[in-house]
């Protein structure tokens, strides 16, 4: 049995592959099951930090510029009565936790439920009006009761302490989205309804500077109008404006409705809307406004509200609006399309949940400096930006909707994709590269909304491509672009990455079965065998090959198998827990994640499925023993006893034994071979999958030969040795049609855990034959030692180059 300082060596050796993060694993694998693959050689940043990553759209703390801070802070010290701490936290609290008011329909709708209720639990005897009090007051305790602000000179002062330096932190961040993606926009013309105290004229100041040359702001509240003047003018009325070109109205600007066929009333390169749909009494008031606020756009319509499920509901609604008026107007020239943050135009996956969660983004700013507000706060605010033109000049990267929860081997994101559906994907370097990790490492934690530039790649090229502008990421299935012969092809990613993938285990399958037939047969059916199968000269090549096969499976087993098994099975563990705790109890990820437990769960499925392999022989060995007694047929042990007494290769099975005893003696001594093959099966990119086909060739090749020989050394006969060949030959590709039967099942909550377990125990068993079998039959023999070590080291190298390869 193994002691306790093997069991050591052994939980060293998993923790020491944790350190082997090289490329070859997984190079190909996708981030987002259906939307992309990732490739890890990419350069696409050159020498630009991860931090500096296009999608990256979050930005540092935003201040207000110099100007209108000091405006706000002389008309707040100008006041004779001090606006409180207080006051503006009241008006702060009200404002974020306001619900969209109660349409007719709906209210009527309560009513009526109500009275069917009070019918049917009260008296029938009661009055008509006492029914209709009881309604009413029924109505008046569960309806939110929705007021309309009325902002007079004291409480628009209170509403600029409050929400000033927030509200141009919001659509600061959402113009700088636009720069960003479309550098070359200079806009000339600005309008804001619902301006307010005008923060959106400055956020756009200060993003595209000069280029602007018209500025209207729309506002009912006189008290609002007056005040933004004064903050445009340094804080008094006679000042200068620091803006050149605002106006203000307290009406929309009249302009002709758009025609049947063309939208002909465009007048603003930017219309914004920024906290002013929740200012609207009704649903008919804000479909009038956006219609009008659409027709009055040229590029850019944004939409930006508190991030609330109220505020997301109000700008799935307003999106809504637009694209259902692209399907009324197909022959528009301009017709519109989500710009952001929606990387698609399907309803918002967020909203249709079962438990539904708003789709929020958060900026950092600095307030505007009092003796309470002095440290950074953070904006949550939910937008929309719906442009005119093609959505094809729109980018459709992934967007992460939820805070990225860090681990140390992985990390995980929660991303709204192309397709419409929310995926959680577990990044981890081994998987889809240390390019695509440090990007995900590189976002900020409390930072929702950022996008991920995903490359398109086919396995088998090179060199990766981006998808052409012309071709389009279908909702439901990425191509990959190439040329060929001068013409330019599409091909399915699905099609491309099973077929090939699935034809290069399929040609494993064969290659493990015909060439360790053909090794375990050779020594039988060719007369230079039988002629010098008694001198016994093949044992010493054949031992320098076992050591060779030694390094080749240490290296597969510590550079490929057990680092990918650890990192895998951590990952999968943590993304079951995230989900089961967040579809059950409705917890956000980040309260879910707080509930995995540190441990080494990795480690921890690999010596079981070491121990279980080891258990598995030990019984075998010793169903051996207690059979050779009585057994006809004394043989001599096949190779030596290990120089520490640990392990020990049984006889070789005798049909003597009698024909079923012998079968399940053998089976049980080739057992392992069945988790050898079933690592290659579980292997997700044709460079794994070929370098562990390439180790199990190198170990199974050599033994199979060596039960060959031994099999023709006691006599055996033909057919019988002809019958333990086959059955050795046939275990690794049992093991691998497995593989191929667990990773092409549907996909499942526990799939990918079930799997990761898999290839845990695989894993365990690869540094079970390596430590436990392999190595201790050949370095038992004190014989030329430093030629084995060299052997071994060689077959090691050898891993080490395909790594590279891969």
């Amino acid at each position: 049995m193994a002691t306790a300082k093997e069991v050591t060596l052994l939980l060293t050796c998993c923790r020491w592959c944790r350190s082997l993060r090289g490329p070859q694993s997984r190079a190909f694998a996708a981030l987002v099951p259906g939307v992309s693959y990732v490739d890890n050689n990419s350069d696409f940043l050159g020498k630009k930090p991860h931090r500096k990553h296009p999608g990256i759209l979050r930005l540092p703390h935003v201040r207000l510029p110099q100007a209108l801070t000091n405006a706000a802070q002389l008309l707040l010290l100008e006041r004779p009565v001090r606006i409180t701490e207080k006051q503006v936290q009241a008006l702060s609290n009200y404002l974020w936790s306001r619900h969209l008011p109660v349409e007719a329909e709906e209210l009527q709708r309560r009513a009526v439920d109500l009275e069917k209720k009070f019918l049917e639990n009260q008296d029938s005897a009661q009055t008509e009006e006492k029914l209709r009090e009881a309604v009413l007051h029924a109505l008046r305790r569960t309806t939110y009761h929705w007021q309309k602000l009325s902002y007079n000179e004291e409480l628009s002062l209170i509403y600029m302490a409050a929400r000033l330096d927030g509200a141009f932190a919001a659509v600061f961040r959402a113009f700088h989205e636009i720069q960003t993606r479309v550098p070359e926009f200079q806009p000339q013309t600005l309008m804001d309804f619902g301006s307010g105290t005008g923060s959106v004229a400055w956020a756009a100041h200060s993003t595209w500077g000069q280029s602007l040359r018209e500025y209207v702001c729309v506002d009912s509240s006189a008290a609002m109008l007056g005040l933004a003047e004064k903050l445009l003018k340094g804080g008094s009325e006679s000042g200068k404006p620091c803006i050149p070109g605002v106006f203000f109205r307290q009406f929309l600007p009249v302009s002709p409705k758009a025609s049947r066929r063309f939208s002909i009333a465009v007048q603003f390169d930017v219309v914004v809307s920024a906290f002013a749909l929740s200012e609207l009494p009704s649903k008919a008031d804000r479909t009038e406004v956006v219609r009008n606020l659409w027709r009055k756009t040229s590029h850019f319509l944004v939409l930006v509200e508190n991030g609330t499920k109220a505020g997301h509901r109000l700008l799935m609604e307003a999106r809504s609006l637009v694209l259902q008026e692209k399907e009324k107007s197909p022959l528009d020239l301009q017709p519109g399309f989500v710009f952001a943050p929606c990387p698609h135009e399907l309803p918002c996956p967020q909203l249709t949940a079962s438990k539904p969660l708003a789709c929020s983004f958060s900026q950092a700013y600095h307030p505007i400096p009092f003796s309470w507000n002095k440290k950074p706060k953070e904006e949550t605010f939910s937008l929309v930006i719906l442009a005119r033109g093609s959505p094809k000049e729109a980018h459709r990267w992934p967007r992460i909707t939820q805070p990225v929860l860090k681990r140390p081997r992985h990390v995980h994101c929660h991303l709204c994709c192309p397709d419409g559906h929310m995926q959680h994907a577990v990044v981890t370097a081994r998987r889809h590269g240390r390019y695509q990790r440090r990007i995900c490492i590189a976002v900020p934690v409390s930072a929702p909304g950022e996008t991920f530039y995903l490359w398109l790649l086919h396995p088998l090229l090179k060199s990766p491509r981006r998808v052409d502008k012309d071709v389009d990421a279908d909702v439901t299935s990425v191509f990959f672009h190439h040329t060929c012969q001068g013409r330019g092809y599409l091909v399915s990613r699905k099609t491309v990455l099973m077929e090939v993938l699935l034809g290069v285990k399929i040609g494993c399958l064969l290659a493990l079965l015909v060439l360790t037939l053909g090794c375990g047969l050779a020594p039988i059916y060719f007369r230079w065998f039988q002629m010098d199968a008694a001198t016994g000269r093949h044992y010493r090549v054949l031992s320098l090959l076992g050591c060779i096969s030694a390094g080749v499976f240490l290296g597969a087993g510590l550079m490929h198998m057990t680092a990918e098994a650890l990192e895998g099975i951590e990952s999968e563990i943590q993304k079951f827990v995230v989900q089961n705790s967040t579809g059950s109890t409705g917890n956000s990820s980040r309260d879910a994640a707080s509930d995995y437990v540190e441990y080494p769960y990795g480690e921890l499925v690999i010596s079981l499925g070491f121990f279980f392999v080891f258990l598995l022989e030990s019984l075998a060995l010793q169903y051996c023993q207690g059979d050779a007694g009585g057994s006809t047929v004394r043989e001599e042990e096949w190779g030596r006893t290990h120089a520490l007494g640990f392990h020990k290769h049984p006889p070789v099975p005798s049909p003597s034994q009698g024909p079923l005893r012998a079968l399940v003696l053998l089976i049980s001594l080739s057992f392992h071979s069945v988790f050898e093959g079933l690592a290659v099966g579980l292997q997700t990119t044709v460079a794994a999958t070929v370098k562990l086909c390439v180790a199990v060739l190198a170990h199974k090749g050599l033994v199979v030969f060596s039960v060959g020989l031994r099999l023709l050394k006691v006599g055996a006969g033909s057919r019988w040795a002809t019958f333990c060949i086959l059955s050795l030959a046939l275990m690794s590709p049992v093991g691998l049609a497995l593989g191929l039967t667990v990773a092409g099942a549907a996909s499942g909550p526990g799939q990918g855990l079930a799997q990761a377990v898999l290839e845990g125990v695989a894993a365990g068993t690869f540094l079970y034959v390596t430590f436990l079998e392999i190595l201790p039959r050949e370095l038992a023999c004190p014989e030329a030692p430093l030629v084995k070590c060299g052997c071994v080291a060689a077959g090691f190298a050898f891993m080490a180059v395909i790594a590279l390869w891969a």
